[in-house]
C-alpha cells in the first residue's frame, strides 16, 4: 500500500497485491518516476508512508529492499562483455539451465542461437551489438534470473518503434505472470490486462479504474486513448 504526500506528488493511495498488475500513466513530470525513487528508497518522503507486506519501507535495508525488485527502465545498461556475463549480473550463481529458461521466457533463445558464440558473444560497449528491443529483453531475462517478486517497469518501451513495442509488451505480460507489477508509462498501449490503472496529473490521481472502466467513463484516459500517449500539451488542451 502506498500513501505519499509531498511537493512532487500528493494524496496518492494505491495497493499492489501479490500477482497484481497496476499501471501509473500520465505525462512527463506527473510524479510517476518519483514513486519508484521513493519505493526503492533513493529518496525519502517528506510525509506519508509506503509499506511492503504492511511493514514501512523505511524499516528495510535499502540494498535488501532493492534486491527484491526488478527494474526495467527506458534503456538497459549492458557493459562491454559477453551476453552471459551481462545476464549473470542479476544472479551470479545462476545455472546454465536457469539461464536457458530465462532466455526462453524473455524470447531471446532464437537470438542467442544465431549469435556467433552464443551466450559468449561480445555485446559491445553498452550493448550496441544488440537492438533496443533486444536489450530490453535482456533486462527481462535478468529480472527472471533475479526472481524478484516485484517488477517495476519505468517507460520500458519509450525508445522503441510501434512493432518492437508490441512485441516487447507481449514478452512483459508473459514473463511477469504471477509477480506483482508496477507499470509506469505515458503511452496508453498494452494496458487492457492491468488490474488497475491510475491516471496522474500534477502529482495527483485524477482517474482510476480498469482499462474498460476508464474508456466507459469518457474522461481524460478515454479522450487521449486514441492518441496512444499522454503529454502536457494535450492535458492542458483537454
Amino acid at each position: 500500500r502506498t500513501s505519499t504526500r509531498g511537493m512532487a506528488i500528493e494524496a496518492i493511495n494505491f495497493e499492489i497485491k501479490p500477482g497484481q498488475l497496476v499501471a501509473l500513466v500520465g505525462p512527463s513530470g506527473a510524479g510517476k518516476s518519483t514513486l519508484i525513487h521513493l519505493l526503492m528508497r533513493f529518496w525519502e518522503p517528506d510525509a506519508g508512508e509506503m509499506t511492503i507486506n504492511e511493514q514501512p519501507v523505511a524499516c528495510f535495508d535499502p540494498q535488501a529492499l532493492r534486491s527484491r525488485m526488478a527494474v526495467i527502465g527506458q534503456s538497459t545498461y549492458l557493459f562491454s562483455g559477453t551476453l552471459r556475463q551481462n545476464l549473470l549480473m542479476a544472479n551470479p550463481g545462476a545455472s546454465n539451465a536457469e539461464i536457458e529458461q530465462a532466455l526462453v521466457q524473455a524470447q531471446l533463445a532464437g537470438l542467442v542461437a544465431q549469435l556467433p558464440a552464443g551466450l559468449d558473444t561480445w555485446v559491445g560497449e553498452r550493448g550496441l551489438q544488440l537492438s533496443g528491443g533486444e536489450r530490453q529483453r535482456v533486462a527481462v531475462a535478468r529480472a527472471l534470473l533475479r526472481d524478484a517478486p516485484l517488477w517495476l517497469f519505468d517507460e520500458p518501451t519509450a525508445n522503441l518503434d510501434a512493432a518492437a513495442e508490441r512485441a516487447l509488451l507481449a514478452v512483459f505480460q508473459q514473463a511477469s505472470r504471477g509477480r506483482s507489477v508496477l507499470y509506469i508509462t505515458h503511452r496508453l498501449v498494452g494496458l487492457a490486462e492491468m488490474d488497475e490503472i491510475l491516471v496522474l496529473s500534477n502529482g495527483r490521481v485524477v482517474e482510476r479504474g480498469t482499462h474498460a472502466a476508464l474508456l466507459s467513463a469518457e474522461g481524460m484516459y478515454a479522450r487521449t486513448r486514441k492518441l496512444g500517449f499522454l503529454d502536457r500539451e494535450i492535458l492542458h488542451w483537454l
